[in-house]
């Protein structure tokens, strides 16, 4: 479904935080300060932005066995989250330089 007609956002920024909602594994609100930073890239040829958290092992364990397997094969990648592009209504660079205003840290294309 394109993001233009979704009912819900995939992503939600605030200034505490930012959201990450995935039917993988359910929602993550991840806090500003743990944000270490951005990945650019494509994943299954798939142009995502990814979110490293800075102490990902911490942010692993709060995830179900089955949800962690999946994120440490995302890890794989670049970053246990990810967003597929194709569910934004913007640009990758357009999440990530919004993502900045609430949180100035590195982007890393891949």
């Amino acid at each position: 479904m394109p993001a233009l007609i979704r009912s819900k956002p995939v992503v939600i920024l605030d200034p505490e935080a930012v959201e990450v909602r995935s039917s993988a594994f359910g929602r993550v609100r991840i806090p500003w300060n743990d944000v270490d930073h951005l990945v650019i890239g494509k994943v299954f040829g798939q142009r995502m932005l990814g979110i490293v958290p800075k102490d990902i092992e911490a942010w692993l364990a709060t995830h179900s066995p089955a949800a962690r397997v999946l994120l440490e094969a995302n890890r794989a990648y670049g970053a246990p989250y990810w967003v597929a592009e194709s569910t934004l209504p913007g640009t990758c660079e357009e999440l990530a330089s919004l993502m900045q205003r609430y949180r100035p840290v590195a982007v890393i294309q891949l």
